[in-house]
């Protein structure tokens, strides 16, 4: 998340879950803090499950923010973060949270293809 606000590039987000805040709670409220105050803009695809509606909450009312609920009979397992020339795969378990960073313009351009095409199907 540090490379994140060391980018500041726009962040995108697929299949958040509101797992990170409760695995990381207090880095996660000062992170947020630091973005906003860098101006670094994020659009959120969010889980459409009891706990990502919850997120969708705490976050709607952040500064530089755009949400969005995937449809329903998206069953994410995992988020996909997109910022820069860099994807991040992350496999969110509250014991063994694993995450995969990929450097590479290319895969970066095909996964913000992939994130405007949910985009456009996904709903406030």
């Amino acid at each position: 998340m540090e490379d994140i606000l060391k980018t500041k590039e726009k962040w995108l987000t697929i299949g958040s879950t509101g797992k990170g805040p409760l695995i990381f709670p207090y880095y996660a409220e000062q992170f947020d803090r630091r973005r906003m105050k860098l101006k670094i803009p994020r659009k959120i695809l969010v889980a459409d499950t009891p706990l990502g509606r919850k997120h969708y909450q705490t976050l709607k009312n952040q500064k530089f923010i755009n949400l969005k609920f995937l449809p329903k009979e998206m069953k994410n397992i995992h988020t996909i973060w997109v910022y820069g020339n860099k994807v991040v795969i992350i496999l969110v378990s509250e014991e063994y949270p694993i995450a995969t960073l990929i450097e590479n313009r290319e895969i970066a351009d095909n996964y913000r293809g992939y994130f405007t095409m949910l985009w456009k199907l996904a709903k406030k």
